[in-house]
């Protein structure tokens, strides 16, 4: 327990995970093996099931060759026999097919060694069916001339047929029924023996299945008890640690007398548990450090106030004339920058700026008013402004344009007036002279 007490968190997490990682690719592994050899059975099964289907097959097509050539033989007209030719051609091409997928099934060696075996009986029995077939198309030949020869000539055919007949009969007993009977024979201990290797093969398959279960089951209890245990580790040794640490640094919020657990340990845990006691212990410095600040503060709280009514007095001193004289319209105080520095020299530099602005536009305007009221309709403002200083400066400037124009206008109408006045006066007294010469 100590030393996986050494070891982080990761790391056991890690292991355990591997170790379940290991068992399910055990119980794949053991799966696909056992899945793969199943299948390999399977396949085996099936293939001595084929063969054992073929090689009945065989049998049952070589009993119809001995059938065929039975027909051949009982046949009673050369019609007869070659229509029992043809079925014999027919089960002989279907044998030849059979023994071919035989050939192709059958794995190469030994196991083929049959095959060909039974291939070669079933030429040789061609073979001689066939030899036999042209002695029967003999013995045919021979009865039909047999029909119109005479009598010693037909006592010849006779003899002819009846040795053909004779040596057919011997083939067949002596030579086609024991090639025959050995192809069956070996056909019947090759189905006998695909049977047994089937059932061999389905012996394999169920102990494998049964092996495999049994080997998946064990990995799957293996790894079960695997998470179980890894569960049960992670709570005892990592989730109950985690929550009594929790409950420690909520603790030390409020006492930090708190006694931290577990700052021996070499994990995580460990980790946090030291974190835990470093916080404690800067807790502490803290509180000592803000009674030390709060006295400092107190100390210094009763500099700060003689500071700022030091302040407030030089304040007074500096800018209350100036705003004073400034309301009642006279910015031509300033302020004395001389021994002044820091925040009253800024705002003493701003407050003779702010007197200079205003005096000098207050100046302009009334200059400007005064040159206006004289009858001077010329004079403008001409120094540059920034602000509602600039637009006051514009309107001015307008304001002097527009008078003057109107008193321009107004000049004009005097003058139209006047020489209007005069023409009438002229008039009148022309018009008086001539009625007095009338009269």
């Amino acid at each position: 327990m100590l030393r996986l007490n050494k070891l982080s968190i990761g790391t056991k997490l890690i292991i355990t995970s591997g170790l379940g990682i290991m068992l399910m690719a055990g119980m794949i592994i053991v799966m696909m093996v056992g899945n793969s050899t199943v299948r390999s059975a399977v396949d085996d099964a099936t293939a001595q099931a084929k063969i054992s289907q073929m090689a009945t097959d065989l049998r049952a097509q070589f009993r119809a060759l001995e059938i065929g050539l039975r027909d051949m033989r009982l046949s009673l007209s050369l019609d007869a026999s070659k229509q029992a030719m043809d079925y014999f051609h027919a089960r002989q091409k279907a044998a030849d097919g059979t023994v071919g997928g035989l050939i192709e099934m059958v794995k190469p060696g030994d196991g083929q060694t049959w095959v060909k075996k039974v291939k070669g009986l079933q030429d040789q029995y061609v073979q001689l069916v066939e030899k036999i077939a042209d002695m029967n198309a003999q013995i045919f030949s021979l009865q039909a001339q047999r029909m119109g020869a005479t009598t010693t000539e037909a006592r010849e055919f006779t003899e002819q047929i009846g040795d053909l007949d004779s040596e057919a009969n011997r083939l067949m007993r002596e030579t086609a029924a024991p090639i025959a009977t050995e192809a069956e024979k070996i056909l019947s201990d090759e189905v006998a023996n695909s049977e047994k290797a089937t059932a061999a093969v389905v012996d394999t398959l169920t102990q494998t299945m049964t092996s495999t279960e049994r080997l998946a089951l064990g990995f799957g209890i293996v790894a079960v008890l695997t998470l179980i245990g890894s569960a049960a580790y992670g709570s005892i040794a990592i989730a109950r640690p985690m929550r009594k640490m929790a409950e420690v640094l909520t603790s030390l919020t409020k006492d930090h007398s708190v006694e931290v657990p577990f700052t021996t340990r070499g994990d995580e845990v460990g980790d946090n548990a030291r974190a835990a006691q470093t916080f404690k212990e800067n807790l502490i410095r803290m509180e000592q450090m803000e009674a030390e600040q709060a006295a400092a503060e107190k100390a210094s709280a009763e500099e700060r106030q003689a500071a700022m009514q030091k302040l407030t007095d030089e304040f007074e001193a500096a800018i209350g004339g100036i705003v004073k004289a400034a309301v009642v319209g006279d910015f031509s105080k300033r302020v004395s920058l001389e021994g002044k520095d820091g925040f009253i020299l800024n705002l003493g530099s701003a407050m003779n700026t702010l007197c200079d602005n205003v005096a000098n536009t207050m100046e302009d305007l009334a200059q400007m008013f005064g040159a206006l009221a004289e009858g001077n309709f010329s004079r403008r403002i001409t120094a540059d402004y920034q602000g509602i200083f600039g637009v006051l400066k514009n309107d001015a400037n307008s304001m002097a344009d527009r008078i003057a124009s109107t008193i321009a206008d107004i000049k004009a109408v005097g003058r139209e007036v006047s020489n209007a006045a005069a023409e009438i006066a002229t008039s009148t007294t022309d018009l008086s002279q001539r009625t007095e010469e009338q009269a």
